[in-house]
């Protein structure tokens, strides 16, 4: 209920923004120079007592209008260049919201599969639950062999279990998460990397609250393997010319997030890395895609048994995986899933202070509703 109200809130300031910018559209012009003599009305008091001036009686000179004309214009023109730019940002997230979930309808097969235009191996980090591990499924599927990483043998031999039961299973390597383990089996096949290993709070937390072991987990795992194991695969597909980069983040990046500090501004980083490396290494052929999901229901979201349970807004770990391994190599920025594409568009669109407030009172709603069940489940 609290995230309808949210999104409620968030599409009535859109709408009062858009309306707000029609209207200065079509006002007339007597009323714009109106506003334009009363926002230059300081300037000139000011202007006229550092002079010494105490009234202005004669009329302004042919080269004083000629300065003011010029500098209406200069003012006008600055003011349409903004709007210009305004309201090619709104539009651009408009388009990248349907092309992301328009996208797959109309090109329900990969144009090129995906073995075809990026190799035949890819490597899934974190990829025992959840998101990595269906994600990993969905790529066997289609007969990509995969090597997993992830720091619990027994899961990994689960998820190889499970696809090996495919009907045309492909190789499957499972590598514990120690570097001289990654580095040996990358350093040569590798075309494909998924960076899905992650790290949350147990619960929306203060940051007084969050353990020194927890922090810096979160910044080892959120930061640092990402950054690291980026930088030991790239070599390889720079070299053959081609591969794919794909490092899953998630909403949180959006905004300051009290109650869970530390694990949005590790996602704030996934997301600045992400698109400076595409800019860096696109040019050589490398595709690099920022994976942006909101709540999906996975063990990392079980504070809360609302996200738990699911909803339209709120997919399970498979149904987001297949959703996102579609949009592969299609678009380059995308949440995955067709309404987190909805959720994301709509919260970008408001001001980052009231994006901040709004996760803050969802965190505490969390909150509360953990330390609820804690209660009754210790009764």
């Amino acid at each position: 209920m609290l995230q309808i109200v949210i999104y409620c809130l968030l599409m009535f300031l859109t709408l009062l923004a858009i309306f707000d910018i029609i209207r200065l559209c079509v006002s007339d012009q007597e009323s714009m120079k109106k506003r334009l003599r009363l926002w230059n009305t300081p300037y000139e008091i000011m202007k006229n007592k550092i002079q010494g001036i105490k009234e202005l009686k004669e009329e302004p000179s042919a080269n004083t209008a000629a300065d003011r004309k010029i500098q209406s214009i200069s003012e006008i023109a600055i003011g349409a260049v903004t709007l210009f730019f305004g309201l090619m940002d709104f539009f651009w997230s408009i388009l990248e919201l349907m092309s992301s979930y328009l996208m797959p309808f109309f090109l329900p097969a990969e144009v090129q599969p995906l073995v075809k235009r990026f190799g035949t191996w890819a490597v899934v980090t974190g990829g025992t639950d959840g998101i990595g591990k269906h994600y990993a499924l969905e790529l066997a599927k289609r007969g990509i062999n995969v090597i997993i990483i992830s720091r619990n043998i027994d899961k990994l031999k689960s998820v190889a279990s499970e696809i090996a039961l495919l009907n045309s299973p492909p190789q499957t390597y499972i590598c514990v998460l120690s570097y001289p383990n990654i580095k040996y089996r990358l350093v040569n096949n590798l075309f494909q990397r998924i960076n899905n290993v992650g790290c949350q709070y147990d619960y929306p937390m203060l940051l007084c609250e969050v353990s020194s072991n927890k922090s810096w987990e979160l910044i080892n795992v959120n930061v640092g393997a990402v950054t690291v194991m980026t930088k030991m695969v790239l070599p390889g597909m720079v070299q053959r010319g081609k591969g794919a980069v794909v490092n899953v983040s998630s909403g949180a990046e959006l905004q300051p997030m009290p109650l869970m500090a530390v694990y949005a501004a590790t996602k704030s980083y996934v997301a600045s890395f992400t698109q400076a490396i595409r800019e860096e290494y696109s040019p050589k052929g490398i595709y690099v895609q920022h994976l942006s999901p909101m709540f999906v229901s996975t063990k990392m979201n079980a504070f809360s048994q609302r996200v738990m349970d699911g909803n339209m807004f709120i997919p399970d770990a498979p149904t987001y995986s297949k959703n996102a391994v579609a949009l592969l190599g299609r678009i380059t920025k995308t949440t995955g899933y067709w309404s987190h594409g909805i959720q994301y568009t709509i919260t970008s669109i408001a001001p980052c202070w009231l994006r901040m407030k709004l996760s803050g009172i969802l965190n505490r709603n969390l909150r509360y509703e953990h330390d609820m069940n804690s209660k009754v489940k210790s009764n």
